[in-house]
This record gives C-alpha cells, sequence and structure tokens, in this order.
C-alpha cells in the first residue's frame, strides 16, 4: 500500500521573495487643484490671445505701411525719370527748331529731326509708366489702416480659423492645445503663465487646495495599505511566464505614425510667399510635399505638378515619412517617375536620425503641429518649410529623416 501524507501536510515549493510595496514618489514643483488649474488656464489662454491678437495687428500695420512706403519710393524713381526725358526732349525739340530757321542742310536736319523723335517718344513711354506707378502708389496708400482698423480684420481672420477648427473637430478625436515653447515665443509664454498663476494662487482657491490635498493624502494612505494587503497575498509570476510576456512584447511592432495635416486657415498678411516652395494649405498632403521640397533644397529641381500628383496618389491616405519614402524609391526604381524635362533624379538612399542632429539643415522632419500629425523641412535655423511658406519651428520634433539625391544615368 502507498504510503499517505499525514493530514494537514502541504508540499513544500519554492520560497516566494516578498514584493516590497512600491510608494510613488511625491510629484515636485508647485501643484495646483482642479479648480486652480482651470482658473489657471482661462487666464493663460486670455492672455495669451490678446498678446497674439495684438502682434497680428502690429504685423498687419506694418505690411500695409511698407507696401505704401515701397510704392511711393518707385513713383519718385519714375517721376525723376521722367523728368529728365522732359529736358532732355525739350533740348533736343529747340535744336530742330534751330537748325530750320538757320537753314543747315538737309544731313544735320535729318539727324537732328531723328533725335528728337527718339527723345520724345522716349518722354511719351515714361510718362506713361510714371502715371500707372501713381495709380498704384495711390491706392497703396489707400490701403494703410489704423490700430482699430487692423484689429478689426485679425479679429475676423482668428474667428474664421476658430470655426474651422471647430467643425473639424467634430469629425476627429478633439486635442488640448498645446502652445509653442520656442524661443521666438518665450517672451508671450512667460507673460501668459504669469497671468495664469496669478489667477491661480487667488486665496479662494489656495484654501480649496489645502483641504483636496488633505482628502488626497488620506485616501493615499488607504490605498497604499490595501495595496500592501493585496500584495503579500499574491504569487510571483514565474521566469517562464515573464520571458514569455517579454518575448511578446518585442514582437509588437510599432506603427509608423501617418501625417496628413492641414491648414485651412492659414493667413499671411506679413510676409511675401518664396518662390519655388511646394504645398498647399488647404491639401492635406504634407508627407510627399516635404519630400518634394527637399530634392528643390539640394538639387535645384522642382518637382512637376503631374508627377507629384502621382507621387501623391501612390502614397495614399495618411502616409508616415517612412512609407512615402520607401514608396518613392520603388516609383524612381520602376522608372516612372521624373522631376522635369531637363534632369532626371532618383532617391538613392534614406535614414532616419537620431533625435540630437534632428534640427540640423536639410532633413524631412515630423511633428505633432495645432492641427494634427505634421511633415515639413526643416532649414536648420529653427525655421522649416511648411504649407508653401517658411514658419517658426513650434512643436517638438518626433522624428527626422536624412535623404540623398542622385543624378539619373542615362
Amino acid at each position: 500500500m502507498a504510503a499517505v501524507s499525514p493530514k494537514g501536510a502541504v508540499a513544500k515549493k519554492g520560497a516566494v521573495a516578498k514584493t516590497a510595496t512600491k510608494v510613488k514618489a511625491k510629484p515636485k514643483g508647485l501643484q495646483l487643484s482642479a479648480a486652480q488649474w482651470k482658473a489657471y488656464s482661462a487666464a493663460y489662454k486670455s492672455n495669451m490671445s490678446m498678446q497674439i491678437l495684438k502682434l497680428a495687428t502690429a504685423r498687419y500695420r506694418k505690411y500695409r505701411l511698407n507696401a505704401a512706403r515701397t510704392t511711393i519710393g518707385k513713383y519718385k524713381i519714375a517721376q525723376k525719370s521722367a523728368q529728365a526725358a522732359a529736358i532732355a526732349a525739350y533740348a533736343t525739340h529747340q535744336s530742330a527748331m534751330q537748325a530750320r530757321d538757320g537753314h543747315q542742310n538737309a544731313a544735320l536736319k535729318a539727324r537732328i529731326d531723328a533725335d528728337n523723335y527718339r527723345h520724345q517718344n522716349l518722354l511719351g513711354r515714361l510718362q506713361f509708366a510714371q502715371a500707372g506707378v501713381k495709380k498704384y502708389m495711390e491706392k497703396a496708400i489707400a490701403r494703410t489702416v489704423d490700430t482699430a482698423q487692423a484689429q478689426a480684420h485679425e479679429e475676423s481672420v482668428i474667428a474664421a480659423a476658430a470655426r474651422v477648427r471647430a467643425a473639424a473637430a467634430k469629425s476627429v478625436t478633439a486635442k488640448k492645445k498645446v502652445y509653442p515653447k520656442s524661443k521666438a515665443n518665450s517672451p508671450l509664454n512667460a507673460a501668459a503663465n504669469a497671468a495664469g498663476l496669478k489667477a491661480a494662487m487667488a486665496p479662494s482657491l489656495v484654501a480649496g487646495a489645502a483641504k483636496q490635498k488633505k482628502a488626497r493624502a488620506a485616501k493615499a494612505r488607504a490605498t497604499a495599505q490595501a495595496t500592501a494587503k493585496a500584495t503579500a497575498k499574491a504569487t510571483v509570476k514565474s521566469k517562464a511566464q515573464a520571458a514569455a510576456a517579454a518575448k511578446s512584447a518585442k514582437k509588437g511592432a510599432v506603427t509608423a505614425k501617418g501625417r496628413t495635416a492641414g491648414n485651412p486657415g492659414l493667413h499671411i498678411p506679413f510676409s511675401i510667399l518664396p518662390q519655388g516652395w511646394l504645398g498647399d494649405p488647404s491639401v492635406p498632403t504634407c508627407v510627399p510635399v516635404a519630400i518634394a521640397n527637399h530634392l528643390l533644397l539640394m538639387s535645384g529641381v522642382r518637382m512637376d505638378d503631374e508627377y507629384l500628383a502621382r507621387f501623391v496618389f501612390a502614397c495614399g491616405y495618411n502616409p508616415s515619412i517612412g512609407h512615402a519614402l520607401s514608396t518613392l524609391k520603388e516609383l524612381t526604381r520602376r522608372g516612372g517617375l521624373s522631376y522635369d524635362n531637363k534632369a532626371q533624379y532618383e532617391l538613392c538612399e534614406y535614414v532616419e536620425v537620431p533625435g540630437r542632429y534632428a534640427h540640423s539643415q536639410g532633413l524631412v522632419i515630423g511633428y505633432e503641429s495645432s492641427y494634427g500629425p505634421h511633415a515639413a523641412l526643416s532649414l536648420g535655423n529653427g525655421t522649416v518649410v511648411s504649407w508653401g511658406q517658411e514658419i517658426p519651428e513650434d512643436a517638438p520634433i518626433e522624428e527626422a529623416w536624412m535623404i540623398d539625391w542622385a543624378a539619373r544615368r542615362a
């Protein structure tokens, strides 16, 4: 008969190590309650909106005034040219009259008459040009605005952009507005932050925050005690289970981030668009356009509109930068894409660079703009080419790609 274990005897298993209770580190810095955060956010947004409107108003007035000053200078040049031509035409006319009255020989009179005709014709053309520039100057002067007019205009532009964002938010997940914190905007952020802290530190809000802090501390102690009891009863996972879990986690592929942010409400009264950059704020094709602008920057070759449209179609909806580059390399390998009628270039190599080099010139970068995931061309000086213009780099860079182009061999 087989031996029977005594009643109550339990086979000993491997010793289970006790897991120490994890204590959450205390938060550092200034801690605000929900009410304080609400007051801070309201004051911050109000102050930031006021400063942005003030800057936009000054920029708009400066743009109109500079346009008027430029046309006034051009009119003065045209006026002096016409005056000089009038003096020369008067002199040649007097010479022609004297030659006729003095009975000069026919050959000399013919030369003087020809010279007189040339100067009279030149005078007419310069006077016509002067009149046209004068009309343009008068219109430019009439288009200058005062502070109230400029502010009303910018308020209408900001309101139109807000309506566009509100309409777009109905079909996509709303995200919290993150204001840029670049060096160019640091004074604005500092002023808005000061206004927010002043609102958050109101005596009534500070007293309420103290009560909430005390309640949170009591709740944290109760939670810690309950967690300690539950941890004492729980068993530790085996090494095989941990290894299997780690192996399964490694197999999980990271999905590349698609980027198709458009900016239909873009208003550009303060800058002159650079000649040659590709891009349309109303069309969400930022990844293919950023790659086409990279070709333009590195080789001086502008991608034809027809081939750019084919490139965009081949990339599909919401492409990532890596997917778009692989698509372009496949198209050029098959000979399905060229860049203009004179030079034939193809994509040679591309590689994603580490974050510490992401701000270098000539990289195609990806970042989270206020309109969604976006791609642009970095110019290396805190400026990017985006939506057909050069704008400040106003968000942390999430990825950056270096691209190498090569001339296609005949």
